[in-house]
Order: C-alpha cells, then structure tokens, then sequence
C-alpha cells in the first residue's frame, strides 16, 4: 500500500474543499446580488412573455400594409377567457384569423372591435384557463430600465429580446397611428413582432410593440411600443362598446416658445398655446379662446403640447376637465366638458 506524506494529503484536501468554500462563500453572494436576482427575475418574466404571446395569422391578399407582410404578426392574451390584443394592422384585410398558443394548440380568433386610429385590435379565442398578462402601468417605466419583447419575428414563434427604455413620450408621427407619445427602447424588434408584448421586469404587460425605424429593412437600434395605459383603456372601451370611446375637444394646439413665454409673463417654458377653436365645440362652448396658454389639466401641470394631446387620448366623451390658463396674463381655470370624436 502506498504512502503518502502528512503535508501532500493536506495540500490534496485543501485542493478538494477549496471550490466547495469559494461556491458557498463567494457564490452565494453572486446568488444574491442584484444581477443575479435581475436575472432571475427577467427569465421568470421571459416564460409568462411566452405563455401569453400568441403567433396571429390571417387569410388575407393583402401585403401592402406600411409595417411589412401582413399576413402574419404576434398578439397578447390579456385574459383567461381567451381576449387577445394585437395591432390592428396586422389583422386588416383578413377574411379569417387564427392564433397559435405556445402549446401550439391552435384557435379560430374572433373580431371584437378595433380602434383603427391608434392601431389596437381585440379578438377572442373559445375556452378559459389560458395563459394571460397582466397590465403594468406603463408611466412607471424609467429610462435605463430592463423590458423584454416577446414576439414571432419572422415567423420565428416566441422569440424573446430585450434591451432598454431609451426614451418615454417619444413623439412620432407613424402613418395610419394616431398615438402622439410612445416608449422607445432598443430593443431588437422586426416584422412579425408587431401586437407582441413589451413587458417589464415583473412580467407585466406595460407596452404593444408597434415598430422600428429602418433604412436597411431591418432592425438598426430603435423600437417602438404603444404604452400599456392607453391599450388598456382602448381595449376596456371596445369591450364594452364596441369601439374605442375618444372625448372630442375641439381645438387644435401648438407649443409654448421662448418668445411667447417672455411675451405672456411666464419664467418657465412650459404649456400649449391654443392655435385654432371649432365653432360650437367643447373648448368653444366652455369659453376657451385661441392664444389662451392651458397650465395644466385636473391640477398637474401640461408640460408641452404633445404630452397634453395624449393625455387627452384617455378621456371620454362627457367627462368634465379643469384648465388653468393664462390669458392677458392673467390666470383663470375654465371647465371644459367634451364632446364626442368622430373617428
């Protein structure tokens, strides 16, 4: 039998124990840092993305929508009996849709409603107990925060990306959308991500990935999302009428500059200047007047012109609003009750 000396069997020992140690010592703090808890965290959010995100697909000629082929795309189930939401674009045309759980059960969608302004579609597939999101609150979100997509780009079903928040209220002038302010990232998205979900670190669902902008055709940095509370409410509306129900102001908006600012009295360049009132409606019925400068709505203070313009995306028709203005340098609060959007 062999041998062995006192000081080798130490050293072999030693050289035994000595990643147990640095596992329990050293790992067991990487299993509690916060990268590692991140992750976790994104992964866990990653798989609800994947149960609740359906691959949509119609039977339709048309592919000549501005966001691609059209024939195919991605849609989020928001309910356990079956309501999925998706961008409207990648449904118009289609004589008949169907989506494809992550199970690949397959299910016949029927049409609910659409907003076709803000480019939001709701459709319902039969049963209950499936997989769904929930809503985040997409004002929550912060510059620099982690959000994953999960969609089918390229027909390539439940892919995951992630990136994150590069901007919030960007404001975009995309064809045939009429959202003002939306959540930029750079996360990658390309065709057939369009109705996927943007969701944060928890799971939630706090955007509708929309589209990028590209030269090439493909994905060169920049992604956009429809934030979560405006789709929220469009789809609340056409569930319970049919339609998106949008509050009708009647008068159009540009921004404060510094010259009006200094000219109004103002130490602060903030507001809107009302450019234009339409005869008999809601502004002109509550005596608002064009170049009054609106301060703020239901007491928070309206940063500019197009932050405005989508917060008041999320009124109804007869809801009663309060205006601080500022007129011949004098501020007063007006009510102003609106009326009904025509499209």
């Amino acid at each position: 039998m062999k041998t062995y000396s006192p000081y080798i069997v130490t050293g072999l020992v030693c050289t035994a124990i000595t990643p147990l140690l640095s596992y329990w010592l050293w790992g067991s703090n990487v299993r509690k840092s916060g990268d590692y808890q991140t992750a976790l965290s994104l992964t866990a959010a990653a798989q609800k993305g994947k149960d609740a995100v359906v691959f949509v697909y119609k039977l339709s000629t048309d592919t000549s929508m501005f966001y691609g082929p059209s024939e195919t795309g991605s849609g989020v189930v928001i309910s356990d009996d079956g309501y999925v939401v998706t961008n409207h674009h990648v449904i118009a045309g289609g004589y008949k849709m169907h989506v494809q759980m992550n199970n690949n059960h397959k299910y016949h969608a029927e049409l609910i409603g659409i907003d076709s302004a803000r480019d939001i579609a709701l459709l319902k597939i039969k049963g209950t107990g499936h997989s769904f999101l929930e809503f985040g609150n997409s004002d929550s979100l912060l510059v620099g925060e982690q959000v994953l997509a999960v969609g089918n780009p390229h027909r390539l079903h439940f892919t995951v990306t992630s990136g994150v928040v590069s901007a919030k209220d960007r404001i975009l002038e995309i064809p045939n959308n009429a959202t003002r302010n939306f959540i930029q990232m750079d996360v990658p998205i390309n065709y057939g991500n369009s109705g996927g979900a943007l969701l944060n670190a928890h799971g939630q669902l706090v955007g509708l990935t929309l589209a990028f902008f590209s030269n090439s055709g493909g994905y060169e940095g920049f992604s956009f999302a429809i934030p979560s509370k405006l789709v929220k409410q469009i789809v609340e509306d056409i569930k319970q009428f049919g339609s998106n129900q949008r509050g009708s102001i009647g008068m159009t908006i540009r921004a404060v500059d510094q010259e009006i600012a200094v000219e109004s009295g103002m130490s602060e360049i903030f507001g809107a200047v009302v450019d234009a009132v339409i005869a008999d409606g809601a502004a002109d019925k509550a005596g608002i007047q064009s170049l009054d400068i609106l301060l703020s709505l239901d007491g928070q203070k309206i940063e500019t012109n197009e932050e405005l313009m989508d917060r008041l995306a999320l009124y109804r028709p007869d809801d009663v609003l309060t205006f601080e203005i500022l007129r011949n340098k004098k501020v007063d609060k007006i009510n102003v009750t609106l009326g009904r959007s025509k499209n």
